[in-house]
């Protein structure tokens, strides 16, 4: 991710401020980046899955750490596939 910006108010993130394994949501104006937008978007889904924002009690420094080695090790995790699976109509 080479010269990227997201920009917010008056902050300004750069590429150093997060690589291809940063997830980063940007909703009403506001940026989220890693865990904090994890549990953003955990708020928008409907039962079960928004009960895991039960993890807003962790603070953010920890569940950085924990969403930074999920997000390393996602593919040792699921596997990556060099395809999708088109579902049959």
């Amino acid at each position: 991710m080479k010269d990227t910006n997201v920009k917010e108010g008056i902050h300004t993130y750069q590429s150093k401020d997060f690589n291809e394994d940063t997830l980063v949501l940007i909703k009403n104006e506001n940026v989220y980046m890693r865990a904090e937008a994890v549990l953003e978007i955990l708020r928008e889904l409907s039962f079960p899955w928004y009960l895991l924002r039960i993890f807003t009690v962790i603070p953010f420094p920890i569940l950085d750490v924990v969403y930074t080695v999920f997000a390393k090790n996602r593919y040792k995790i699921f596997s990556k596939k060099s395809s999708c699976k088109i579902p049959k109509q």
